[in-house]
């Protein structure tokens, strides 16, 4: 018998047939307080009727991180230092799309979290101003590498490899920029780090809340994978273009 997709389940589905369906799903299912071992026949139903969760909601969760996490399994799999200039411009569209799409749907999500959990919880709201912050540089980043740093990649798919003297100052304005936003950046997420919140510690959290906190770490990490990105594959091989220069 042909083993059903995850995007066939059903609330009504047991665990055990979730983890058939998408290994990931295990590990997701872990991460918002679920013993999969001895809820295995258990059905996603029956475990949000008990925990007072929204079970479309959590079903909804484990389809779109089982699907970015295979997304994303799919991108990484190669070394940046072995790609080219439009190789890596392929990466870094990709790496971009879904950064701008995971903070989109993060924010939403934590807005619901404190607009429910914010008065009794105030660490939520303190929270809340520095991801607030987080956002808006990775944004303004996203855009100024789109205005200046990515076109010099797209240089080589105009069959020009040689960067103008103008481009260049542009593009090392743009550089000097976006380190100073990146260790602001991890200054607020260790801010975040340091008030040590987690889920299990408030009382009566939702499944909504558990999600979000689970999606902040991802939001995080790929934060350092946009950064990474850079540091050790577009601005490397800029530098070396613009020294050949």
């Amino acid at each position: 018998m042909e083993t059903p997709t995850l995007n066939n389940l059903k609330a009504t589905s047991t665990l055990q047939e979730f983890i058939s369906a998408n290994k990931q799903t295990e590990f997701l299912l872990q991460s918002i307080g679920i013993p999969t071992d001895s809820y295995q026949e258990k059905t996603l139903l029956q475990i949000c009727i008990e925990k007072k969760w929204n079970e479309k909601e959590l079903l909804s969760w484990l389809r779109k991180q089982a699907s970015r996490h295979q997304k994303k399994k799919e991108t990484e799999n190669f070394d940046l230092n072995e790609l080219n200039r439009k190789q890596l411009l392929q990466y870094y569209n990709k790496i971009s799309n879904r950064l701008n799409r995971i903070i989109n749907e993060f924010e939403l999500d934590f807005h619901r979290v404190c607009k429910v959990h914010g008065v009794q919880y105030p660490i939520l709201k303190e929270m809340h101003w520095h991801l607030k912050k987080i956002s808006e540089k990775v944004r303004f980043d996203l855009m100024m590498t789109d205005k200046t740093i990515t076109p010099l990649l797209k240089s080589t798919n105009t069959g020009s490899n040689s960067i103008l003297y103008g481009e260049a100052k542009k593009y090392e304005r743009s550089i000097n920029l976006v380190v100073q936003d990146q260790h602001q950046i991890a200054s607020h997420i260790q801010k975040i780090e340091k008030m040590n919140p987690h889920p299990d510690d408030i009382e009566g959290s939702c499944s909504t809340m558990k999600t979000a906190f689970q999606d902040m770490n991802e939001l995080f990490s790929e934060i350092d994978t946009y950064f990474e990105l850079l540091r050790n594959g577009i601005i490397p091989k800029l530098n070396q273009a613009i020294n050949k220069d």
